[in-house]
């Protein structure tokens, strides 16, 4: 189930390093995002550090994740993310309330609990947006990950 959430930057700073912290290899907690633009630099060895039951604590060293920057809806344009700023975030029950992949919103407020099933709203917006035609754009990266 989806939900819908306020969180700090600075938690998103963080579970955004937590799904960062394998690559170049896989993880299921890697961060899908829409709406936001980062990189990630691999020579940089992980410094995240979990508690004792496997959850995000902190960083220890130099980030991997870098330049993360936020859609301002207002202009369409992206800004720098301000760890001190609150955003507005979806994702799966999962992840946010239930520290799926040991990713943690501690200043997480929940706005809406139940919105959809992540399916519907992929089938809304192949249907409401695209008209129902998934185009090639779709078919190439689009640039809001940059993984160095």
């Amino acid at each position: 189930m989806v939900c819908l959430a306020e969180v700090s930057g600075q938690d998103l700073l963080n579970a955004l390093e937590m799904g960062a912290r394998f690559l170049p290899g896989e993880y299921g907690g890697f961060a899908q995002v829409s709406g936001m633009q980062y990189e990630i630099d691999t020579h940089v060895v992980s410094s995240v550090c979990l508690d004792a039951e496997g959850f995000f604590n902190h960083v220890s060293g130099e980030r991997r994740v870098k330049n993360v920057k936020v859609m301002d809806r207002k202009t369409g344009t992206y800004q720098p993310l301000l760890p001190e700023a609150r955003y507005t975030l979806a994702g799966t029950r999962y992840v946010l309330l239930d520290r799926g992949d040991g990713i943690c919103f501690p200043s997480l407020q929940m706005l809406e609990e139940n919105v959809a099933l992540d399916v519907e709203i992929l089938e809304r917006y192949i249907t409401d947006t695209l008209h129902g035609v998934i185009d090639r754009r779709y078919a190439l990266p689009q640039g809001n990950i940059i993984i160095r």
